[in-house]
Order: structure tokens, then sequence, then C-alpha cells
């Protein structure tokens, strides 16, 4: 579980006192965590005196990516509707990233982590989309929005990008070779 951590905060994490949590994955620096409802969150720990590795958010963000880009990489046509040409909810926006982006968003402004967990892009275009936030009720997404006029950040409609029609057969996609990066270092691309 967590041993060799001491959590510091974490029902203030959830602003919930009496939430089952369990650790999801751990460094000296960082516990991710979930709730019986499924809601992930990030905390900071407290390493143990054995604990001597540094291992930043980001890394653990990235890691989890490469697990779940993996298995919708595995799928491969498989994860694309064959009648509607598009990908199936479940790969468009992973339970997993979902719940990172909406922790995200319940965070005070001062510590959010400001990390681009996943990017869309009009296969036929030069338009993008980089999230670090999702609403609860799962209807608003914020982040970087680039084309070739520049980058802003906003937000943007869940339902609407997933029902965009980019023409020719080809509809929104999430990029499930991105690996999540700094919002800063996207913007200054």
């Amino acid at each position: 579980m967590m041993s060799g951590l001491i959590k510091r905060s974490i029902d203030h994490v959830f602003k919930m006192p009496s939430c089952s949590l369990h650790a999801v994955c751990h460094t000296p620096n960082l516990i991710l965590i979930q709730s019986e409802s499924g809601l992930m969150s990030m905390a900071e720990a407290i390493p143990s005196q054995e604990s001597s590795e540094n291992i930043s958010t980001l890394e653990i963000v990235q890691e989890m990516a490469d697990r779940v880009n993996s298995r919708t990489q595995d799928k491969g046509l498989k994860s694309i509707n064959p009648q509607t040409g598009r990908q199936y909810e479940e790969d468009w926006i992973p339970e997993e990233f979902a719940l990172l982006m909406i922790a995200e968003s319940m965070r005070p402004e001062d510590e959010k982590a400001n990390i681009a967990f996943v990017k869309y892009f009009q296969p036929n275009g030069d338009k993008t989309w980089y999230f670090s936030e999702l609403s609860k009720d799962l209807t608003t997404f914020y982040g970087l929005y680039t084309d070739s006029r520049g980058s802003e950040y906003s937000y943007a409609s869940l339902l609407e990008l997933r029902k965009t029609y980019c023409g020719m057969g080809l509809w929104i996609e999430r990029d499930i070779y991105f690996k999540p990066r700094p919002m800063g270092e996207i913007k200054n691309d």
C-alpha cells in the first residue's frame, strides 16, 4: 500500500473527510490516489529514510500514459468503430485521463500541475488541443488550443469535439502516441 510514506492532508485533496483511499502508484514525492468512487488525485508525500529515488509528477503521469496508450495501440484498428470511423469513446477519452483531468480541475490554481495529459488533433488540418482539465460533469475541457495563427488557453466542449467531422471520413482524434508534457513547453514550441 503506502508503506514507507507518510501522506499529508489526503482528505484535503479530496475535500471528503471520510472517503476510503488507496495508492495507485507512488514515489518519494508524490502519491497518485484513488477513492472508492474512482476519483484520482495527486498528493505530496514525505519520503521514508530508505527511499532515494527522485521521480517527478510528470514522470508518473508519463508512465501511466504509456500504459494507457499502449493498450489502445495494441487494439490497432479495433479502436476505431467501423460504422462511424471514429475512435471508440473508451479510447478517445480513457478513464485514467478523465480522472486525472477532473482531479486537476478541482485543485487550487497555485497547486495545479499544469501538465497536458491528452492531445487531440484534426487529422486533415492544423488544429490541435492539449488538455489538462476536465469538468466534473464531463462536458468541458480546459487547455491549450493551437493552429497556424498561434495558440491560446481556452475551454472546449467535449461533445462538440467528439462530434466534429473533418471531412474525408475523418474525425477529431486523440493522439495515442502523445506523451504528457508541461503546458509551458507546448506553448513555447
